[in-house]
């Protein structure tokens, strides 16, 4: 079963507020979903650990999978993800340790993925620095066939314009406030690999400033799928018996058979259109 939803971003708040704590709806959540938050922060003068913040989506408490850490007014993110046990409209909550400028939150419904490692591979960077441009991931290799990468960045200052990735097959790009010294600019990236690939997301925009930057992987669930378009189904048939001296037009035999049926993988398509079925047909003797 391919992954789904990995694609589809929604945002969940974009809060120019200077607080501890934040919140907003995810609808839609269904139990079993695989739920990505990446967070992007405007970052105050204080330490910021991004791995010590608490995010819950109702009842379930969301696992910190990747982020930076800082001491300044600068871009930061973090990306959070967990199982979801409950359907319907759910309440995602964050609770940083110190206050922050501004902070947006998107989320990730992804099905299809494998539930005993979903996350083989990640990365994180952030800078005081200013910059109009960085690239994470820069040439990893997502580690399975069918595997995804989700990036985030955050940079600070709402004055930030043009942000853009190369690289991704799609992005969504957004501000928490047009404030110069308390709100960001910030950006997700997402790009799935049907087959093992380097992957690279180059971020640019226009107005240098301090970014943090992350990507995490989502690995595809695995099933034993079959190679459908090349499977072939060989039978004999019983011998076909007419008249002697009765003329046969072999150009219009016809021979009907109901065959068994075809077991393989569960979750797998089965291209239909392009399976074979060969038969061997004895001698016709007339």
């Amino acid at each position: 079963m391919a992954l789904a939803g990995h694609d589809t971003p929604t945002p969940v708040f974009n809060n120019t507020s200077a607080a501890t704590g934040y919140s907003g709806p995810l609808p839609g959540v269904t139990a079993g979903d695989l739920v990505v938050v990446t967070l992007h922060a405007d970052g105050e003068s204080n330490t910021q650990n991004t791995s010590a913040w608490t995010v819950t989506l109702g009842s379930d408490t969301l696992t910190f999978r990747v982020g930076n850490t800082g001491s300044a007014p600068q871009g930061l993110v973090a990306i959070f993800s967990g199982v979801a046990s409950a359907s319907g409209d759910q309440t995602l909550s964050v609770t940083t340790v110190n206050a922050l400028r501004a902070l947006a939150a998107n989320a990730f419904l992804v099905t299809g993925y494998d539930a005993t490692t979903p996350h083989p591979n990640q990365d994180q960077t952030a800078s005081t620095s200013a910059f109009t441009s960085v690239t994470l991931p820069n040439g990893v290799s997502t580690a399975a066939d069918g595997n995804a990468m989700i990036g985030a960045i955050a940079v600070h200052g709402g004055d930030i314009t043009g942000l853009a990735v190369s690289g991704a097959d799609g992005s969504s790009t957004g501000q928490t406030g047009s404030n110069a010294n308390n709100d960001c600019e910030w950006g997700v990236a997402w790009k799935r690999t049907p087959t093992v690939a380097a992957v690279t997301f180059g971020w640019t925009w226009t107005g240098a400033d301090r970014r943090g930057v992350a990507w995490l992987e989502i690995a595809a669930a695995t099933g034993g799928a079959a190679s459908l378009d090349a499977l072939a189904y060989t039978a004999t048939l019983p011998d076909l018996t007419v008249a002697v001296n009765t003329p046969v037009g072999l150009d219009a035999l016809s021979y009907t058979a109901t065959l068994p049926d075809v077991s393989v993988a569960v979750d797998t398509p089965i291209a239909l259109d392009a399976i074979a079925y060969t038969v061997t047909l004895p001698d016709v003797d007339v």
